[in-house]
């Protein structure tokens, strides 16, 4: 019975596998942030961002307290300030490594599927995975938005869940671009 089900499907257009890897999983993150605009757009710039905030809140705190610039370019004012916003500085930087790189390696050491291998069949009307132990499918109609990064392509099924399909599931880069074409035509259709 099972037999006369598997044949009655239409045969794949596109077929993949690949081992997803901590590489995957952080260039889905960018991804994800990509598709929020303002996001998108503030992260390159956080740094620059947060000094220019500083910068505002200095020159208040300087024209509140009524000084001269004689007096904030002393080196007795600026050596009470600058420790501070070094310190600011390098405190920003941490958190940032600790939400960018350490939570994230430890977080996709939990994931079921951290490094092990995916297969995908892509049909016209049914994308079906497969890894060790979980398998499932469903419609191209379920892909909200596609996305690509890199030698990455998304299928975002929801705002923060994706079909990663890096462009090394394939036997080339054409066969990977192909597949970007096909799937494109797939959920918009």
């Amino acid at each position: 019975m099972q037999d006369q089900a598997a044949q009655s499907r239409p045969e794949a257009a596109y077929s993949a596998s690949y081992t997803y890897s901590f590489a995957d999983y952080q260039a889905s993150r960018v991804a994800r942030r990509k598709l929020s605009p303002i996001e998108y757009a503030i992260w390159p710039w956080r740094y620059a961002l947060l000094i220019g905030i500083n910068v505002v809140i200095m020159l208040f705190l300087i024209w509140n307290a009524g000084l001269t610039a004689d007096e904030v370019l002393s080196w007795t004012y600026l050596s009470e300030i600058l420790p501070l916003y070094a310190g600011l500085i390098a405190f920003v930087a941490l958190v940032d490594v600790l939400f960018d790189r350490v939570l994230p390696a430890w977080i996709f050491k939990r994931y079921s599927m951290a490094n092990k291998r995916l297969d995908f069949i892509f049909r016209d009307d049914e994308i079906i995975w497969s890894s060790e132990g979980f398998k499932g499918e469903f419609a191209w109609s379920k892909i909200t938005k596609i996305a690509t990064l890199n030698s990455y392509l998304f299928l975002f099924i929801s705002k923060l869940e994706a079909v990663c399909i890096p462009q090394r599931a394939f036997p080339s880069k054409d066969a990977f671009d192909h597949f970007v074409i096909y799937a494109k035509e797939r959920a918009n259709g």
